[in-house]
């Protein structure tokens, strides 16, 4: 049977995954802001911070840090004239339609409850 991939003759090797000192030490650097940064934005809206603003200055805050990052690295492009839409959408509207919503829920629900339900939004999305 020429021509046929014979399963039998497979040989499927898990690959060997080690966990480094610099990846276990970048998760917990991950976990402990991302933790903390409910908190934080529960305080900031309750001193009067406006939902679709304080949402806006984080997108903004991280694309000027992810500039910081990418210019000494000579990574840093201006994007070109077909990216345009898909900056609009993934740093204003997104910002805006999802995560203001989410700041304005964190004054009335615990913070731990509202980032459940906006971080697993893409779990609950109705695929085209």
């Amino acid at each position: 049977m020429s021509g046929y991939f014979d399963v039998s003759q497979a040989v499927f090797a898990a690959p060997r995954q080690t966990l480094s000192r610099l990846g276990l030490a970048r998760l917990f650097i991950s976990v402990s802001l991302l933790s903390s940064a409910w908190k934080l934005t529960r305080t900031a809206l309750q001193h009067g911070a406006a939902p679709l603003w304080f949402a806006e200055g984080r997108a903004a805050l991280s694309g000027l840090t992810a500039a910081l990052l990418l210019a000494p690295r000579g990574r840093l492009r201006l994007p070109r004239r077909a990216d345009l839409p898909a900056i609009v959408v993934g740093g204003v509207l997104q910002p805006g339609f999802r995560s203001a919503p989410a700041y304005l829920a964190i004054v009335f629900v615990p913070a731990g409850r509202t980032s459940v339900l906006a971080n697993t939004a893409t779990a609950r999305a109705v695929p085209e």
